[in-house]
């Protein structure tokens, strides 16, 4: 019985030193061992922090300005019809190669003077009667020479035009729109409906007349603008006609002056 005990005691302690000899061997050598057994302990690390990618805002876009070299239309070709108006705004009525004038207008129309074969719209008949006489009493001729023009015989005008371009070695299309620089087609020019007069000689010389300079200084207080000038091809692309005037109302003629914008400009402000 007693060896029994003393073999048990025994075991027990071989058993309590083979542990803690364990104990130590893990505590002491295990991080070279590891390696060496493929069992190296991992620490687990906090992942790495991932950088957020902030999504920059975009700066507006400038939009650079535009200049009149810059500026185009659409072609002619396609042109909007548009009706007359029946209400003021019928002097602000807007036709160029863009935008042509309903068929089925016809214009009441009156001398532009007593005994003048020139027609025009029998409103702007009125108005340039009394520019012609405040003209007149300042010693300045403001002879008409132009006004109204049928669709009919406008179109057969432009008709001829691009037929003399094309005679002269331009393309099809761009002898229409060359055209379209000094004769509208028919249904876009003003002279169609009568709210446009062309006053004393249609040529480049008259920029240089007194009438011409009477209507500089004193053709808005009366309702007219000069309709095309050099400066703004661009926006009418028409050539510059310092003898065409047309009629737009006292209050958007003096505006037009002031600011120096074109009717195509003051339509879009």
């Amino acid at each position: 019985m007693a060896k029994k005990i003393i073999a048990f005691v025994v075991i027990v302690l071989v058993l309590a030193a083979a542990f803690f000899a364990s104990y130590r061997l893990s505590d002491k050598y295990w991080d070279k061992l590891a390696p060496m057994l493929g069992m190296e302990e991992t620490t687990a690390k906090a992942p790495d922090a991932v950088p957020v990618i902030a999504t920059p805002t975009e700066a507006p876009t400038t939009v650079p300005a535009t200049t009149e070299e810059e500026i185009t239309f659409p072609s002619f070709l396609s042109s909007a019809t548009v009706e007359m108006p029946t209400d003021e705004t019928w002097k602000l009525i807007l036709l160029n190669r863009n935008y042509k004038v309903a068929e089925s207008y016809v214009p009441e129309l009156a001398p532009a003077l007593d005994g003048s074969a020139i027609q025009l719209d029998a409103r702007v008949a009125a108005e340039f009667k009394k520019m012609y006489d405040a003209a007149k009493e300042d010693g300045v001729e403001l002879t008409p020479v132009a006004g109204y023009v049928s669709t009919e015989i406008q179109q057969a005008l432009f008709d001829q035009k691009v037929e003399e371009l094309v005679a002269g070695g331009a393309a099809d299309g761009s002898a229409m729109f060359l055209a379209s620089e000094t004769v509208l087609p028919g249904g876009c020019s003003e002279d169609n409906i009568g709210i446009s007069v062309s006053i004393g000689m249609q040529v480049d010389s008259f920029a240089q007349s007194d009438a011409y300079r009477w209507l500089k200084d004193n053709a808005a207080k009366y309702g007219f603008i000069e309709r095309y000038t050099a400066e703004k091809k661009a926006f009418t692309q028409v050539t510059a006609r310092p003898w065409y005037w047309r009629y737009v109302g006292s209050e958007a003629a003096e505006a037009m002056k002031q600011t120096g914008a074109c009717l195509e400009e003051y339509l879009q402000q």
